[in-house]
């Protein structure tokens, strides 16, 4: 053991009599109990050596425990009242509730108000009572001269057991009156076919045409038959006919007829041409006078009209080509 603690408090080192002998100051007595230094023991300050290196931290400690809160101060004294208003102090913990006071004397009751005062809130429904004891039956009353109401239909009862069958009766008299009829019985098998029976006289000729016969099959299509002989040319002159129109700069849905005339009767074509490709739109070309909706009649065999629509400013003709 390196130290000892006495119970008065003083540190003891039992080997420090045979301990090295250093040049620093250390005061013990003979039995090893460190103490103070005398001045006089002390000699004289030496110099102030060079500081020594630090040493590495040491781990934090655990730290001390919290000591008792210290008694509360005496109130200092009042300082002059304030010109402005301190800030709103946090609200105080609501005090324990004091117990009820004892009931005031009933006072006078007042006059009868005119005015009818609100409802009370509806008070708490009361446990239900024990029931009654069940009293006496009172006597039965005179007999009601109305029908009491219906009682509730009874359990239908369990089903009897089938009583035995009884003695046939006696066979009744004839009756006059046909019963129903029955019901109709299952058909019979089909019998067997009876032998052909002889051949019939042949009767007299019938005045009436007896019915139309089917309509037989289309029998087969026949050869194509020969071509015949072409026939002899027959030679016509065409003679054109033309009709020319200047579109106005509007433009629009146009049409142009061109008429046969002359000797000539019947038209074989026509044409129809307009003086720019890019402005004008043939919309139809067709024998006949103008048609803009059906129905459609046989056409006039001596014309030929052209419909265009025209973006204007162009000359559209129609010809007509007839014998």
């Amino acid at each position: 053991m390196l130290l000892q603690v006495q119970g008065g408090g003083a540190v003891v080192i039992p080997s420090l009599q045979s301990a090295p002998t250093y040049t620093t100051g250390v005061c013990f007595d003979a039995s090893g109990s460190l103490g103070q230094c005398l001045p006089t023991a002390a000699g004289a300050t030496g110099a102030t050596g060079p500081s020594g290196l630090n040493g590495a931290t040491g781990n934090t400690g655990n730290g001390g425990p919290i000591g008792a809160t210290g008694s509360i101060g005496a109130t200092g004294a009042t300082g002059a009242a304030s010109t402005i208003a301190g800030s709103t102090g946090a609200s105080g913990n609501t005090g324990a509730a004091g117990s009820t006071g004892a009931t005031g004397v009933t006072g006078a009751t007042g006059a009868a108000s005119t005015v009818a005062g609100p409802t009370g809130a509806t008070g708490n429904i009361g446990s239900v009572g024990p029931t009654g004891f069940t009293g006496a039956t009172g006597p039965i009353g005179a007999t009601s001269t109305v029908a009491g109401p219906t009682g509730a239909t009874g359990n239908i009862g369990a089903t009897g057991s089938t009583g035995s069958t009884g003695a046939t009766g006696a066979t009744g008299a004839t009756s006059t009156v046909a019963g129903p009829t029955g019901a109709a019985g299952n058909t019979g098998a089909t019998g067997s076919t009876g032998s052909t029976g002889v051949t019939g006289a042949t009767g007299a000729a019938s005045t009436v045409a007896g019915p139309t016969g089917a309509t037989g099959n289309i029998g087969p299509a026949g050869a194509t038959g020969a071509v015949g002989a072409t026939g002899p040319a027959v030679a016509f002159t065409l003679t054109m006919f033309s009709n020319s129109f200047a579109v106005p700069p509007a433009g629009g849905g146009v049409s142009v007829t061109a008429t046969c005339g002359g000797a000539t009767t019947m038209v074989v074509s026509g044409g129809c041409h307009s003086t720019s490709l890019s402005n004008d739109s043939v919309s139809a070309s067709y024998m006949g006078a103008p048609v803009i909706a059906g129905p459609f009649a046989a056409p006039a065999t001596n014309k030929w009209t052209c419909s265009y629509t025209s973006g204007g400013s162009t000359t559209i003709t129609a010809f007509a080509y007839c014998k």
